[in-house]
């Protein structure tokens, strides 16, 4: 699949979730923007309230936040082998919003995907205390 093919999956999945809810649950506050993260815990914490989230609705809600940063701070789709599932490049790294989400779904509320928008909106951390205030780990590049 090409990167431009995957792009337009992506697209086409997130698109999908946001279709869907507003069709079949009358949901309207997803809509792409940096603020619309905080609904999408709102979402995980309703969806578990019933049952456990299958993993194909795990995968379209990681789309949307994924599709969040493509849209908001300028980033791109690509394939990533790690995780064998597509990332989000973006100007200051690399973001893996599928993960994300299946972190938030395990870990609870204190794993947040809003946190996780902002901090991709900030970018990372300059020095080791930055990062220690944010939570965040430096690796050395190789």
């Amino acid at each position: 699949m090409s990167d431009a093919d995957l792009a337009l999956s992506c697209t086409r999945g997130a698109e999908a979730l946001v279709d869907g809810l507003r069709r079949d649950s009358g949901i309207t506050a997803l809509d792409f923007s940096i603020a619309s993260a905080e609904k999408v815990d709102n979402l995980i914490d309703t969806l578990l309230s019933a049952d456990p989230i299958p993993e194909q609705m795990q995968l379209l809600i990681g789309l949307y936040v994924g599709e969040i940063l493509v849209r908001n701070l300028g980033g791109q789709w690509v394939p990533n082998a790690q995780f064998m599932q597509p990332a989000v490049k973006l100007p200051t790294g690399f973001a893996f919003p599928i993960e994300k989400v299946k972190t938030r779904i395990a870990k609870g509320p204190g794993d947040s995907v809003e946190t996780f928008v902002s901090q991709m909106a900030i970018g990372p951390p300059t020095t080791k205390d930055d990062a220690a205030r944010r939570g965040w780990r430096l690796r050395r590049r190789p």
